[in-house]
């Protein structure tokens, strides 16, 4: 009976490897979006590959809208959602990891020629924001708080939100900073100073799904605590700013840096002979 239960147990390792996860994704580049081969990328899904790939999980993504990938989360649709930010009222419908994964706060955006100085010059004003998404909640809360009455105009992605403003369709739009610092330039928007509360990012997982999250959870633990993991090189990947000279050719770089120390060397030498020449400018100036 022993030997029997042993070998159940031997043969049920490999269907708990193969488990297949059903994952939401939705446009929230540089954190996770479907790119342009129609493939699921971004920092979160990047980070789920690489702890499916030590589980041996199989992924299934499902791509949706944010509101409809909470509501499919829900419903048991699908198993799993990245990049969800934690709130008491979530944590009613869905089960959250311990594991923090990224910190966030949202911007207000506006165009150029615009200038909003601070939420109460939000009162009368048009705002765009997704729907269901934590930055309205957030910023719903906080206009209450100060008597200011924004008119919200409620859309289905942060792209939408920017196109919104972009057009002059509302006056303003309250994004991610994530989101905002890679596509403010393309819309030809700028950010204000209105900032609101940040939020904790995280995986999501429907009910059921405790021992996933567990797993996840045991992954980002072991990464946090190595410094050389997948986590910070993800997390330099995609957020670190651009250099700008990574991707010049070799010789670009080395006619950059030696054009740097001859300016250095030709100020200094400057700086040297400068006394020296008022000097002698002195004693030839008539008296």
């Amino acid at each position: 009976m022993v030997r029997l239960c042993a070998l159940l147990c031997i043969l049920a390792q490999p269907v708990l490897a193969a488990q297949t996860i059903n994952v939401g994704i939705y446009q929230n580049e540089p954190k996770l979006f479907v790119n342009a081969e129609g493939q699921p990328d971004g920092f979160f899904v990047e980070l789920l590959g690489s702890i499916a790939a030590e589980e041996g999980w199989t992924l299934n993504y499902f791509p949706c809208e944010w509101n409809d990938c909470l509501e499919r989360l829900a419903k048991g649709k699908i198993d799993l959602l990245p990049d969800v930010a934690y709130s008491d009222r979530r944590a009613h419908r869905f089960l959250f990891g311990k594991e923090v994964v990224l910190s966030s706060w949202s911007v207000v955006y506006v165009r150029k020629d615009t200038s909003l100085p601070s939420l109460k010059a939000l009162d009368g004003k048009s705002l765009a924001v997704v729907k269901g998404s934590i930055q309205f909640e957030a910023i719903r809360e906080e206009v209450k708080r100060l008597g200011v009455s924004p008119v919200f105009h409620e859309v289905n992605s942060f792209n939408d939100v920017f196109r919104l403003v972009k057009i002059g369709w509302v006056d303003a739009g309250l994004v991610n900073t994530y989101f905002g610092r890679k596509y403010a330039p393309d819309y030809g928007l700028k950010k204000t100073s209105i900032l609101v509360r940040p939020a904790l990012l995280n995986y999501a997982a429907s009910a059921g799904g405790q021992a996933i999250l567990d797993t996840i959870d045991r992954h980002l633990a072991a990464y946090k605590k190595d410094k050389q993991s997948v986590f910070y090189r993800l997390t330099d990947r995609w957020f670190s700013p651009l250099d700008a000279t990574r991707h010049l050719p070799l010789w670009v770089k080395w006619v950059l840096i030696i054009s740097v120390i001859v300016a250095v060397a030709l100020a200094g030498i400057a700086m040297l002979l400068l006394p020296a020449m008022e000097s002698e400018a002195k004693a030839g100036s008539p008296q």
